[in-house]
Formats: C-alpha cells, sequence, structure tokens
C-alpha cells in the first residue's frame, strides 16, 4: 500500500506512513543523493521536497505544511551560461529518448509545489499537457545537456517533469542534446 497524503487542518496535513520514511529521505537529499527520491511515490516525494512540520507527538513530526516552493534536489553545480552554445547540437534536431533521471544534475535552484503535482497527475509524455502553457517550442519536450567530455547530464528545461519521473520511478523522456561545457568551465 502507498502512503497518502491527508488534509488535517486549513494548513495542515498528516502522511499515512508517519514520518520515518519522509524522514530518510530528507536525509539523503540533505546528503546530496536525490537517487534517494527514485520511486518514493507522490505522497513521501512531496512530503521530503516541500513538507515542514508544524506539530510533533514525542519525538516524530505529527502533522506539516506543504511549502509553496522547495530547493531542487538534483545538484546544481553548472547553468545554461556554462555551455558552448556555439558547439551543441540543436534540440529542435535531437530525437526522444528515455533519460535516467537518478543522474542528472539542474541548470535552476527550485521547485514549485502546483508545478511538480500537476506533473505527478498528469504525466506529460501520456496528456502533453504543460502546467506553465507560456513557454515556447523549446519546453515542448524535456531539454536535457549531455557535456560529451564528462558524464555530466544537466537539465535544461523540464525540471517538474524530470522529478515527478524521478519520484514515480521512471524514465523521464526528452531531448538529449550533447555538446560541451564552455573552456575554463571545471567539469
Amino acid at each position: 500500500m502507498s502512503a497518502v497524503i491527508e488534509r488535517v487542518g486549513p494548513e495542515e496535513y498528516r502522511i499515512s506512513c508517519g514520518w520515518s520514511p519522509v524522514n530518510a529521505v530528507c536525509r539523503a537529499l540533505h546528503d546530496g543523493r536525490a537517487s534517494a527520491l527514485w520511486g518514493v511515490g507522490e505522497a513521501i516525494g512531496r512530503a521530503a521536497l516541500f513538507g515542514r512540520p508544524t506539530s510533533f507527538r514525542g519525538r516524530d513530526v505529527d502533522t506539516f505544511s506543504l511549502s509553496p516552493r522547495a530547493a531542487i534536489p538534483y545538484p546544481r553545480e553548472h547553468n545554461v551560461s556554462d555551455v558552448d552554445a556555439h558547439d551543441d547540437e540543436s534540440y529542435l534536431t535531437v530525437g526522444l529518448a528515455d533519460i535516467d533521471p537518478r543522474i542528472l544534475h539542474a541548470s535552476q535552484w527550485g521547485l514549485r509545489h502546483d508545478a511538480l503535482f500537476h506533473y505527478l497527475h498528469r504525466p506529460y509524455e501520456a496528456t502533453g499537457e504543460l502546467f506553465d502553457n507560456s513557454r515556447d517550442v523549446c519546453n515542448d519536450w524535456p531539454v536535457v545537456f549531455g557535456d560529451v567530455r564528462s558524464p555530466l547530464r544537466m537539465i535544461w528545461q523540464g525540471h517538474h517533469r524530470s522529478t515527478a519521473a524521478l519520484i514515480m520511478g521512471r524514465s523521464v523522456r526528452g531531448r538529449l542534446v550533447r555538446g560541451q561545457l564552455r573552456a575554463g568551465v571545471r567539469r
């Protein structure tokens, strides 16, 4: 049986499995292991990323709130400006691939709870429905930059879809654009 988040007050929630499994994931995320979210399911994943304890029963968390934003679980050592734009493939010419979200790095700092919730309940691969329809064509599928000189795989677009796939224990369907980091950027 999977865990369920239950609303118990205006901004308070309780998780059916207790806080211990959430805490284990939180500790792993604190140690930089985003792969700890692999296949934990929606409730534990959302609680680990966005949950903030509000009351305790003894030493255990009893209730928690859900923050609207949270730090991204992936390592973030580089950003899009570190990529040599003259020497990479165009995302428009690259086919779709199944990408393992456990090995990804981020190019942005955070996640929105409402966007992640959207992709947990409406998998993009099945619905084609974006959370934010105001973006351009590069957001049609997640775009991941793959450095040809290192194992780096950095999300350009699709952080929420990639995190939803990680939580659900599946690959993320997207475009893997190969190229290299600019000269002088540490790998």
